[in-house]
């Protein structure tokens, strides 16, 4: 209801939940800690992968009043060994992807203390889109 009172349209393709506005050098922004993207519903600390293979834990959600163009603000995960399954998560980076750069949120388990392994969607295996 909080949403369709403040004039959201729940229908777009991609919106932020709960969104505070932000100014950022004369660019008024919108953040939230979680909304619906290209994937489905994400929030604070979702983990998503991208399609050039990209791994990050979410850390807000962003969006530019102008155009609604959304992005999120991660902690980027280096590869381990060079195994696009296995990450460094005590190695983030912060990063932003873009909406229309994600394939998928991943279910992840800790292989070992900072190294998170998870399965790599289909349409990275297959270069399905």
């Amino acid at each position: 209801m909080h949403q369709i009172v403040e004039g959201h349209d729940l229908f777009r393709a991609s919106f932020l939940i709960c969104p505070f506005g932000v100014t950022l050098g004369g660019v008024a922004m919108r953040r939230a800690r979680s909304g619906v993207v290209r994937i489905g519903h994400v929030s604070n600390g979702d983990v998503v992968i991208t399609k050039d293979g990209r791994v990050g834990k979410i850390v807000s959600l962003w969006q530019r009043v102008a155009d609604e163009h959304t992005f999120l603000e991660v902690d980027s995960f280096p590869c381990v060994n060079v195994d696009i399954s296995f990450r460094a998560s005590a190695q983030g980076k912060t990063d932003l992807f873009e909406n229309h750069e994600l394939v998928d949120a991943l279910i992840y388990v800790e292989a070992s203390p900072g190294i998170i392994k998870f399965s790599v969607p289909a349409p990275l295996l297959y270069d399905i889109d």
